[in-house]
């Protein structure tokens, strides 16, 4: 017959949004790796999907995702069409960056080591006579800047110098010979 009724409005309400009460985030692995970090949101909201994005903008609907770099989780709920505020993470334990030997010089007995690691920091140190990378290192306290000298070494001998960080990155080589006693 072509009437129209009266109007009647209904308001729809909000995705509720997350926050850093209500978020947590776990990495796995949790220490220092030189590999991949699985970084996980979960939350104590109910009602609605949980996504997860490594840019805030391109979001999937697992609570998990793999990072071969440092950098940011965002977590955020949906409801099929809208999302709500998101909480964001940091993934901050990966390095892949070698330690540095800054310094290897050496006396006819001695060699002295200068080396860095701005990351996870220098754990170790090896000095060989091959320059063959080891498998075995001297341990030393975590730290950035790593000096030492080491005697009891052969006159007339090319010695290598490495360091290794709590990542498991091992320096390229740095050779030093120790000259001759004088005759």
């Amino acid at each position: 017959a072509g009437n129209v009724s009266t109007s009647r409005s209904t308001a729809t309400g909000n995705v509720t949004g997350l926050t850093s009460a209500d978020t947590t985030f776990s990495y796995n692995p949790t220490g220092w790796t030189n590999g991949n970090v699985t970084a996980t949101a979960s939350t104590t909201k109910t009602g609605y999907t949980l996504q997860t994005s490594k840019d805030g903008q391109n979001w999937s609907s697992t609570a998990s995702q793999t990072y071969s770099e440092n950098g940011k989780i965002y977590a955020r709920l949906w409801d099929g069409t809208n999302g709500g505020g998101y909480a964001a993470g940091n993934v901050t334990n990966i390095d892949k960056v070698k330690p540095v030997v800054t310094g290897a010089t050496a006396t006819t007995n001695s060699i002295t080591i200068t080396a860095t690691d701005e990351a996870s920091g220098i754990i170790g140190y090896a000095i060989t006579t091959s320059n063959s990378q080891p498998t075995s290192f001297t341990g030393v306290g975590n730290t950035k800047n790593f000096s030492t000298t080491v005697g009891g070494k052969k006159q007339g001998t090319t010695y290598y110098v490495w360091v290794k960080d709590t990542a498991g990155n091992v320096s390229t080589s740095r050779s030093t010979a120790t000259g001759n006693v004088t005759g």
